[in-house]
């Protein structure tokens, strides 16, 4: 055949490829439905999941046999049935709870509070103006240096500094008290304030104890020039004070507990047979504190800062504490020794005694080292003195749960089949086989 022109060659040429790539056509189409085909299948294949773990649900016998317990006051007593408890009313009265044995301090210790770093201004920020003059914290820097009340040879302008490397923007529309805000929102770890009576910014740290730091760097806006917060340009230097750890994280030698006619001493003492030792140089109530508590001693101790004193308590309701053999005078000085609710008529030796719960049910006295318990399958948990009464009945409701679960997801299930065999599974005999076996087995 001639050809005769470039038309004919390019509708010769479209024509060639179109049939070359009809296989790849047929074989893309067959690809989508496949992929339409295998996500319909994963589909079903959850439902069908969803339908054998509610048929699962369905042989648990705790499902059909399970118990409900309710108390006419839960102020008084709670309650939960196993599948187990026996189907009755119990009336409850509880006569007294359990609790721990306790003692505390008779006597405040006096031990230091921890203090805070502090770090303030060199000067008056309006030193020209004399002690009478102070800056105007509500000016914004914009107004001008006099306006504010600085130095006149300081000027804030707009810029950014870092505080314990938390970044501070400036702008001229700020104040004193708007870039102070500023720190004191910025984690930090500081609080800003105006001293208005000595005229001087006064940084706090958050923390108490000798490490902590008030870093200030990179300003470039004048803040802390301006208000004497750095000795560049003349400043005298900021006036920084260390923070001091509270008494309960220092050496005990370095306490008042190492004073007076019962100051303590290297040497041990014993809790519910547990031996601890002392070292006053090294040892600080803290970690003392800590050792008691994580030991076997069945005891937890607590230091309150604000009281100034300290309570031992058994960690189990019921159980009593026991304090011997004290050398070093740690537990005399604490005053729980020999106190006056101390059991242990000999000196040296106390014994705190906690109480077990006393309730009557039914007429019949009981009685607890703990406010838990179980009687007939039924767990009872008392909360304060007085009477309820509690009730086991049968739950029917899970069961109607549990029934009415798997019935709505069969028919879930069945519906998804149908719709899927109407449309991207159309007549799959496969489905049919398992649309038809469930339906029997069912």
């Amino acid at each position: 055949m001639a050809v005769s022109s470039a038309s004919e060659i390019n509708e010769y040429i479209s024509q060639v490829i179109a049939l070359e790539r009809e296989p790849i056509d047929e074989l893309e189409t067959d690809k989508a439905t496949l992929s339409r085909q295998n996500s319909a299948l994963q589909e079903i294949d959850t439902s069908l999941e969803t339908l054998q773990s509610k048929l699962n649900a369905l042989t648990n016998k705790n499902v059909f046999l399970s118990k409900s317990a309710s108390t006419t006051d839960s102020n008084v007593a709670t309650a939960s049935a196993g599948t187990n408890a026996v189907q009755t009313t119990y009336q409850v009265q509880v006569v007294q709870l359990a609790q721990v044995a306790k003692i505390t301090s008779s006597q405040t210790l006096g031990l230091a509070e921890g203090t805070y770093a502090v770090l303030q201004s060199g000067e008056e920020i309006n030193a020209s103006g004399g002690s009478s003059v102070t800056a105007n914290p509500n000016v914004t820097f914009a107004s001008g240096t006099a306006a504010v009340g600085f130095d006149m040879d300081k000027t804030v302008v707009s810029g950014t500094f870092k505080v314990n490397g938390q970044l501070i923007s400036v702008t001229g529309s700020d104040t004193i008290f708007t870039v102070l805000s500023k720190i004191n929102s910025a984690s930090a770890g500081v609080t800003a304030t105006f001293d208005d009576e000595n005229d001087k910014i006064v940084l706090t740290t958050s923390s108490t104890g000798p490490d902590q730091t008030i870093e200030l760097t990179e300003d470039n806006a004048g803040f802390f020039d301006a208000v004497k917060l750095t000795e560049t340009n003349g400043n005298p230097a900021p006036v920084f004070t260390d923070g001091t750890n509270a008494g309960m994280y220092t050496t005990l030698d370095d306490t008042a507990l190492v004073s007076g006619s019962a100051k303590m001493v290297d040497g041990y003492f014993t809790i519910n047979n547990i031996t601890f030792s002392i070292d006053t140089s090294s040892d600080s109530l803290y970690s003392v504190i800590n050792r008691i508590n994580n030991s076997k001693a069945d005891v937890s101790v607590y230091y309150d800062e604000i009281t100034d004193k300290i309570t031992f308590s058994s960690k189990t309701t019921g159980e009593d504490i026991y304090f011997q053999n004290d050398t070093s005078n740690f537990l005399k000085t604490l005053n729980v020794l020999d106190s006056g609710t101390d059991l242990d008529g000999t000196t040296g030796e106390s014994h705190y005694q906690g109480t077990s719960a006393q309730v009557i049910i039914n007429g019949e006295t009981l009685t607890r080292d703990g406010n838990s318990f179980s009687i007939g399958g039924t767990t009872f948990t008392l909360r304060s003195t007085g009477t309820a009464n509690v009730s086991v009945i049968q739950d029917n409701q899970s069961a109607i749960t549990a029934v009415k679960g798997f019935v709505d997801q069969f028919n879930n299930t069945m519906s998804l089949i149908d719709s899927k065999m109407r449309t991207t599974l159309k007549n799959d005999r496969t489905l049919m086989n398992l649309k038809r076996q469930l339906q029997q087995k069912i």
